[in-house]
């Protein structure tokens, strides 16, 4: 039997790979768990496999070909994933990772896991999962992929699962004891985020609840990148606190945010304010990864705030995406200062 887990690099995928460990070791003859995040890394793993036998594949790191792979074969497959929070200050543990950077890993795991988690072939474990008891889950995930048990391998993995407690012990207490330190409480800490000294906490956290809704197998629908997640093109180690003077030569008047997005068809809604801007003042605005994946030219109007669009899509969620917005030409006058950018779903991917 082929068990596929996969899942954001984090204390739930662990403890589910253990937990799952601990049910094979009662209901099989044998069996291997390995990892794999690509299909080149699943070939060597592969061996030939029946109903006495079991290969555990798990993966923290899905790359699209075996997402694609999994998906294409309509296997069945255990997919774990924890909260923003907890993938942002994970990544920030080691003291050099900025909150950006943090905040745009989250991202990355959440855009290579989207596929799989709105398939309607996932069965999702998140951090709710906490307060079950971790012999529940066990249960739940065997009927999920049709394990055959009996009672007494039943009652042996719950020994196993209990240890010394006389109790059933909650999924949190099983990651407790089995990975002891590994598990911090203050990683699911949902505040003390700044940008340049800036206090960003309902920036992050609005984020963090477009992408949530992955958890619960929906797709991602919107998600507002906020002006401070952009720079200065001028001063691009400072994050873009407020508008920009036109004045000087051609040049980018910002860009980032540098997030991932899930595969599929989305449009960018820009809202910005000019002010005292000259009649021939041109600008030039795209989406873009590694490769500008579409643009959009407009002349600014000389005062007040407007809008406009940019469709593209997304093809390969590790390709961190930018809007960038350069002047064409230079200006002797004017101010710009972007509100925002609303990146809504248009279609997913085929």
């Amino acid at each position: 039997m082929l068990i596929c887990l996969c899942g954001t690099p984090s204390i739930i995928l662990n403890g589910v790979i253990r937990l799952m460990t601990t049910v094979a070791q009662s209901t099989f003859d044998s069996f291997d768990a390995v990892g794999a995040n690509d299909t080149s890394e699943l070939r060597k793993a592969w061996r030939p496999l029946d109903d006495k036998n079991a290969l555990i594949v798990y993966s923290n790191n899905l790359q699209n070909d075996l997402a694609q792979l999994l998906l294409g074969a309509r296997l069945p497959i255990l997919l774990c994933i924890d909260d923003f929070s907890y993938l942002m200050n994970n990544a920030m543990a080691d003291g050099i990772t900025t909150t950006m950077e943090g905040a745009q890993r989250a991202t990355i795991w959440y855009a290579q896991l989207a596929a799989i988690a709105t398939s309607g072939q996932a069965f999702c474990i998140n951090s709710k999962a906490y307060t079950e008891e971790a012999i529940d889950i066990a249960k739940k995930v065997m009927d999920y992929f049709q394990i055959k048990y009996t009672e007494e391998a039943l009652s042996e993995i719950r020994k196993n699962i209990n240890g010394d407690s006389d109790l059933n012990i909650t999924f949190q207490e099983f990651i407790k004891r089995e990975f002891g330190h590994a598990f911090d409480p203050n990683l699911y800490r949902t505040s003390g985020y700044t940008f340049d000294g800036v206090g960003v906490d309902s920036i992050i956290n609005e984020l963090a609840t477009s992408y949530a809704v992955l958890a619960d197998g929906k797709p991602v629908e919107k998600v507002y990148w906020h002006r401070l997640l952009f720079r200065y093109g001028d001063v691009p180690d400072k994050y873009l606190h407020g508008s920009v003077a036109l004045v000087g030569p051609a040049r980018m008047l910002f860009f980032g945010p540098y997030l991932h997005l899930p595969l599929g068809q989305w449009v960018a809604e820009i809202e910005f304010e000019v002010a005292e801007c000259g009649a021939d003042t041109i600008a030039m605005a795209d989406a873009y990864d590694d490769g500008i994946l579409n643009a959009v030219s407009m002349r600014f109007p000389r005062q007040g705030i407007y809008s406009f669009t940019i469709e593209f899509e997304v093809t390969d969620p590790l390709k961190a995406i930018q809007i960038r917005l350069q002047m064409l030409k230079g200006a002797i006058e004017g101010e710009f200062l972007l509100h925002g950018i609303e990146v809504k779903r248009q279609s997913l991917a085929n």
